[in-house]
């Protein structure tokens, strides 16, 4: 039911909203924007960091939403799996 939007195209609705930019991130070293999907490379910090991308709704429903997972690029051993919901899209 969503598409991610990627900001770097210039057709993107993104790149419009100069204020969306603006908000407080963390830095990944790399960012893939994939039709389902953003991948971020990211170098782990002790702290918590927050990472944001738009999506776009393409269709109204109820919708799982997948955890995010976060794993190390050179131990396999140490991962993580957060927690899993649902999101209602309603049509206007």
């Amino acid at each position: 039911g969503f598409a991610v939007e990627n900001p770097r195209l210039s057709t993107s609705a993104v790149s419009a909203h100069a204020g969306f930019a603006k908000l407080p991130v963390g830095r990944a070293n790399r960012t893939e924007f994939l039709d389902d999907r953003v991948v971020l490379f990211a170098t782990a910090k002790q702290r918590p960091e927050v990472f944001r991308y738009a999506l776009r709704a393409i269709a109204g429903g109820m919708f799982h939403l997948p955890p995010i997972q976060a794993s190390c690029m050179y131990d396999e051993n140490l991962r993580s799996l957060g927690g899993m919901g649902s999101v209602r899209v309603a049509a206007r």
